[in-house]
């Protein structure tokens, strides 16, 4: 996943992957959702990505490949895998957490590079945003992540 550069508010729930019947369009163009082109593109590549974490190294300044499309079983499948891992109790909330809890994404913020017919193709990775997933919804065209932006604790 990644996130377009923008004034983050603390315990502010955002939208990190929109569907495409979306009344926003994509900040990313028609068909791109947000996901990253990490390691190889794919379904298959994105999911195990967003179910179990990206094992590479990303750093401020990378260049990186969007990947299109909207692959909502694949994200359904991985948010719904690291949600069921939260087993504390009470469960995590913005102003409760555990710091390690597998809701917690940690995500690119962007600014685009490559722009090709509305679309865009390559990201530059200007920071990071932590972000606690509150709930993945829908199915097919309606497929969202949300979760509130983090800081260590309230």
């Amino acid at each position: 996943m990644s996130v377009p550069n923008q004034a983050f508010n603390f315990y502010t729930r955002y939208t990190l992957k929109q569907g495409s019947n979306s009344d926003e369009p994509s900040p990313l163009g028609p068909g791109t959702f947000g996901a990253l082109s990490l390691c190889g593109n794919g379904a298959s590549n994105y999911e195990d990505n967003l179910k179990y974490g990206y094992d590479g190294k990303l750093a401020v300044g990378d260049l990186i490949d969007t990947e299109t499309g909207n692959m909502s079983n694949p994200t359904k499948r991985a948010i719904d895998y690291r949600m069921s891992l939260c087993s504390h109790s009470p469960p995590c909330s913005p102003c409760s957490f555990d710091p390690g809890c597998q809701r917690i994404l940690l995500v690119p913020v962007y600014d685009p590079v490559t722009i090709d017919n509305g679309q865009v193709k390559k990201i530059r990775i200007v920071g990071f945003a932590a972000f606690l997933v509150d709930r993945v919804s829908g199915q097919g065209n309606e497929n969202y992540i949300e979760g509130y932006y983090q800081r260590a604790r309230c």
